[in-house]
């Protein structure tokens, strides 16, 4: 499948991607991947692919020149997302450089509609993903679905915390704070 950059997967990259009117797209977990330019990212893309085709699903990615074009807005380096079915029936997950942090890239996974599927696909594909980036660390999800900013996160061992000073500007974010 040729590479291409849809209105839907921009939606999908930002969390938005296309429901059903008033319905929120759940999210089942999240990582950021530290990355350390093109290589990287080409490698990156091709472990998505790799993996996306075990379980039947595929990648549609940005091209050089979209991701240009997108950088004429917000500074952006990657661009990817795995769907399920010929016509991007289902979004699995997405992943996207972190904003104004070209380097670090968000992997999201989606709840799909065959959870044990995609919790295969997510566990096959995030074991090598951490072997080949061991500093690769889990965001926190709130409510399945909502990442915190950047800078409302602190890192607590492998993974990201939401700060106990940002949890006003989350409303019922349970179980992301770091006990005292």
């Amino acid at each position: 499948m040729k590479p291409r950059l849809t209105l839907a997967l921009a939606l999908a990259l930002v969390g938005a991607a296309s429901c059903s009117p008033g319905k929120v797209m759940k999210t089942s977990a999240a990582y950021e991947v530290p990355l350390q330019g093109v290589e990287d990212r080409k490698q990156l893309l091709a472990l998505m692919e790799k993996h996306a085709s075990r379980f039947d699903y595929h990648v549609d990615h940005a091209t050089d020149e979209e991701l240009a074009a997108r950088s004429a807005v917000v500074p952006t380096t990657f661009s990817a997302a795995v769907w399920a079915g010929a016509n991007d029936e289902e979004n699995i997950a997405s992943a996207l450089n972190e904003p104004n942090r070209s380097e670090k890239v968000w992997l999201t996974f989606a709840v799909g509609q065959d959870a044990a599927r995609l919790t295969r696909f997510r566990t096959s594909l995030m074991q090598e993903v951490r072997a080949t980036w061991p500093d690769t660390k889990e965001l926190p999800v709130l409510r399945g679905e909502t990442i915190p900013l950047p800078d409302d996160l602190v890192v607590q061992g492998d993974k990201y915390v939401l700060k106990p000073s940002a949890a006003v500007r989350y409303p019922d974010a349970t179980g992301t704070a770091p006990t005292r």
